[in-house]
């Protein structure tokens, strides 16, 4: 949010007055109206105060400049809020009310919206969400602009479900009361830190939803079982059975879904006609609706093409159970390699190697345990026959791993980020250490972002690069 305000107050030329000790100048529960002049990079609407926008306090110089951060509202609204939190230089508040809508508001389609916390732009129209998010990652690179330069956002690629597309949530709730009072078990409300009861998520999948129900039962059953709050795990196993085989005696394909609640519980999750398995409390990708749009787009990149020069070897940095290795795997490349940190993982990259195998053109597929920060130590392929899968979590890759990766120098390189501020401070540390070293850099050829999770703020990033020549 810091970098929002600052970026806010450098293009309309604004300092706020803040008093040396701090003392934000509205009070605690205070209502304020202001218009809405920008959205933060996590959709919150930020008002200005003060004589340039606001309909009121207009001579109250300790208000000039003042910035309002305010949940569900859109660009040039006037909205009405009431102040929960101060900070240097800007305060959060809730919105009471829209006191002039924007033309393209939409009703939100979930009744929990504005009070749950998990979905920040259902009041937007799905294709106002994707420009978001394409402005969000522009807003990132562009934080990044004078080491890498003008940088093109190409699109987002929207989901093909829109509703019931989470194959995992999971809801909490506090320690019971009583024994015979059940807690409201659900999300975490809008900028709070208690629990909102929530029935039914319309952006889980319809299974995870029954499952929902029946958790609330048994909680309601037991309620003289929890000494303290807990946490429910609600997985998919969606296996598809093809004919002939075992439990499918049609001649087409046999769909099966059921909820899984047990961590260790091993599921599978199926896509176009990859299937891979892991246990239901790792991580894995929660939308498969878009995994074959966002599989297939790392694909054609990592297997070379565009300047005519097809990669013999492809290494996988994060490759948790091997979603990017398998999917990416062609008979163009003579060896696969994979490596994470997770043995558990690791051994589920392996099965899930024998459960596509069918699909795999021969080609060896092996894994290891370690650290991606190791990886480039005692590999036996040359960089510049090499692609490499980058997906590390959100905090993005270390400066030790990006160091080894310049002297490794794969030719090819498919950055897949879910925090497109760490993926472009990468990408930027890339292109200093490179010219500070003079050594061929990296070319973005392509940036892109992929809604993983459409009414959310969240937009997956994707870079693809292709090392410059000497």
């Amino acid at each position: 949010m810091r970098r929002d305000i600052d970026k806010l107050w450098a293009s309309l030329d604004v300092t706020p007055t803040v008093p040396a000790d701090g003392t934000a100048p509205l009070e605690l529960f205070e209502t304020v109206e202001v218009r809405i002049v920008a959205l933060s990079s996590t959709g919150e609407g930020i008002g200005l105060l003060g004589s340039f926008s606001s309909k009121e306090d207009t001579q109250d110089e300790a208000r000039k400049g003042w910035l309002i951060v305010i949940p569900h509202v859109l660009h040039g609204e006037w909205v009405q809020g009431r102040v929960y939190r101060n900070h240097r230089g800007y305060s959060y508040a809730d919105l009471d009310k829209v006191l002039v809508p924007a033309p393209d508001r939409q009703k939100a389609p979930c009744t929990y919206f504005g009070q749950c916390g998990g979905c920040q732009l259902q009041h937007m129209t799905y294709e106002d969400q994707l420009a978001f998010k394409k402005l969000s990652v522009e807003a990132a690179f562009e934080a990044q602009a004078t080491i890498l330069g003008p940088v093109v956002v190409e699109k987002v690629w929207a989901s093909p479900d829109q509703y019931g597309y989470r194959t995992k949530i999971t809801p909490h709730f506090d320690r019971p009361k009583s024994t015979t009072q059940c807690p409201d078990i659900g999300f975490l409300q809008q900028g709070r830190r208690r629990v909102l009861d929530v029935e039914e998520c319309i952006i889980a999948r319809p299974v995870l939803n029954a499952g929902l129900t029946q958790s609330r039962a048994y909680v309601a059953s037991h309620l003289d079982t929890y000494k303290r709050g807990s946490t429910i795990l609600l997985r998919e196993d969606h296996q598809i059975i093809q004919p002939g085989e075992e439990g499918n005696d049609t001649d087409s394909p046999k769909e099966i879904s059921r909820v899984v609640t047990n961590h260790k519980e091993i599921v599978r999750e199926s896509f176009g006609a990859y299937q891979f398995e892991f246990p239901a409390g790792s991580f894995f990708q929660n939308n498969a609706s878009i995994l074959p749009d966002l599989t297939g787009y790392v694909r054609d990149h990592v297997q070379g093409g565009e300047e005519g020069r097809k990669m013999r070897f492809l290494v996988d940095a994060y490759c948790g159970s091997g979603l990017f290795s398998i999917t990416c795997a062609s008979k163009s490349f003579e060896r696969v390699l994979g490596v994470e940190i997770s043995e558990d993982s690791v051994k589920y990259a392996r099965r899930n190697v024998e459960l596509n195998q069918h699909l795999l053109p021969g080609v060896p597929c092996t894994y290891q345990v370690g650290d991606a920060e190791t990886i480039f130590q005692g590999l036996d392929v040359p960089g510049p026959d090499t692609s490499l899968i980058i997906d590390p979590p959100r905090k993005g890759c270390s400066n030790s791993f990006l160091d080894q990766m310049i002297q490794f120098g794969p030719r090819r390189v498919a950055y897949v980020s879910c925090n497109v501020v760490t993926q472009a401070r990468d990408l930027a540390y890339l292109e200093e250490q490179c010219r500070a070293l003079h050594v061929p850099g990296w070319k973005l050829e392509h940036l892109c972002g992929f809604d993983l999770f459409p009414w959310t703020a969240h937009v997956e990033g994707v870079a693809l690069l292709v090392r410059q020549e000497e």
